[in-house]
């Protein structure tokens, strides 16, 4: 019933990740799974019972043209086609078109933000970036630390840039 209704649902959402990843993987890109996507990834209690049909990610602003470059070679395409359309999202908004994979008629959100730029107040992505891949680096560093003393030092100092990071 409903649980495998849900359970599909969030097994379906898990291999639309790994085929973003894979698409966006010649770029060197480490997006940053928003919402829905990131709770599920992540494994968080949020993500239980919760229904969503999109995958959001942010990535810095001045690789968003690479982003939807090779996500439309991997498949996705724009929405929102009229020019009006186009001009408001590229302009005003924190967000690409969605764009929808030809196949599977799954949704991705490219965000370069997490509020659209006309917002009174709109956070540092930069800054959210930087933390989300410094949070990257520990995990990868914690589960090789065993390698030696070397990499033990190294997770030290990036666990205190990362405790920076938060007093930022």
């Amino acid at each position: 019933g409903a649980i495998n209704a849900m359970r599909e649902l969030h097994a379906q959402i898990r291999r639309e990740v790994a085929h973003i990843e894979h698409a966006l993987a010649p770029l060197a890109l480490q997006p940053v799974l928003l919402k829905g996507a990131a709770y599920l990834v992540a494994g968080a209690a949020a993500a239980l019972g919760r229904t969503f049909d999109d995958v959001d990610l942010l990535v810095p602003r001045e690789r968003l043209g690479q982003t939807e470059a090779q996500l439309m070679m991997g498949g996705w395409i724009t929405t929102h086609l009229t020019p009006y359309d186009q001009r408001y999202y590229r302009e005003w908004m924190h967000e690409l078109p969605p764009m929808v994979n030809r196949q599977r008629a799954t949704v991705v959100d490219v965000h370069h933000n997490l509020l659209p730029l006309s917002a009174r107040h709109v956070p540092d992505a930069e800054l959210l970036l930087a933390h989300a891949l410094l949070h990257h680096l520990i995990d990868d560093l914690a589960e090789n630390v065993a390698a030696g003393a070397e990499a033990a030092g190294l997770l030290a100092a990036l666990q205190l840039v990362g405790a920076l990071l938060e007093q930022a």
